[in-house]
């Protein structure tokens, strides 16, 4: 669809003609809500109308808004810079490696698993060699990077789970360090206890330099891993009001089923073609965000 990037220090405000850049996109609704969410205020040139009949009236910091949709109108070319953030980009850290064995069969069923592991695990570790030419190639100016699925989320022992968060983004933010220019971070948090979740956050964002944090889906628990705990329990309000307080975005993933839902008469077992991004990341995932909103939070 396209990304947003604000430009820190730098505002605009102008009248932006809006038929020909609104009304010429009545199709790409996810489109006009990035530009809606972008600009923050837009203001109808015509109080009674949804949309701009002849003006958007438009006072927002600058943003670099990077498009194939945008090509060709110029109306908002005038106010955004070059550029392209990519937000949903993942590593792995050392210590971390171990947590990727279990997924190479879901990855490439049939092929030599140790190959798909190491290809895999080279992919994540690498930031600064193969993914920088990548983004310079692809003109990505810049990456947010986080753990990958499931990360912490995978860990059923509250213990390994918070000491991957723990390791782990203290690692990112090594690597952010190295090139801040070019790379930010998004902190891993474990769900298992929402108190030590809101610290981890808070930790990441105020002392490490994070944007948010990332959550994959549902966290493990139980002594066999089966059990799976949602975010819109009660419980768990403490650590949205964290993100709140800290005005920070908590970025949901997606993660694979756990092994016990592949064997076949499950579900997933005798659909594996359903996986991934083809049907389970958002069937799956969209319940959980459902659940999120319309829970009634009380912050």
């Amino acid at each position: 669809m396209g990304t947003v990037r604000p430009e820190p220090n730098l505002r605009v405000a102008a009248s932006v003609p809006g038929v020909g850049l609104w009304d010429a996109l009545p199709h790409n609704v996810l489109l006009k809500t990035l530009l809606a969410s972008a600009v923050g205020s837009v203001v109808p040139s015509t109080p009674h109308s949804p949309y701009p009949a002849e003006t958007l009236n438009i006072s927002c910091p600058i943003f670099t808004v990077s498009s194939p949709l945008l090509a060709g109108h110029s109306q908002f070319e005038t106010m955004v810079k070059k550029g392209t953030i990519a937000v949903e980009e993942a590593i792995i850290d050392p210590a971390s490696v171990w947590t990727l064995a279990g997924i190479t069969d879901i990855l490439a069923p049939g092929a030599n698993s140790d190959e798909i592991l190491k290809w895999h695990e080279q992919r994540l570790l690498d930031i600064h060699d193969k993914r920088l030419a990548s983004m310079d190639a692809e003109g990505v100016e810049y990456m947010l990077l986080s753990l990958t699925s499931p990360g912490c989320q995978g860990q059923h022992d509250p213990a390994v789970a918070e000491k991957m968060a723990t390791v782990a983004n203290d690692y990112l933010a090594s690597e952010v360090a190295k090139n801040p220019a070019r790379f930010g971070g998004l902190a891993a948090v474990s769900m298992h206890d929402p108190e030590q979740a809101a610290k981890e956050l808070t930790r990441a964002v105020k002392e490490l330099g994070f944007f948010g944090g990332l959550i994959n889906d549902y966290q493990s628990i139980g002594a066999d891993g089966l059990g799976k705990a949602y975010f819109d329990d009660p419980r768990f309000d403490p650590f949205w009001k964290t993100a709140q307080d800290l005005d920070v975005p908590i970025y949901f993933h997606p993660r694979w089923p756990v092994a016990q839902e592949l064997v076949p008469g499950t579900q997933y077992g005798s659909r594996r073609h359903l996986l991934g991004a083809a049907v389970q990341f958002h069937l799956d995932l969209s319940f959980h965000i459902y659940s999120i909103c319309s829970s009634g939070k009380r912050l």
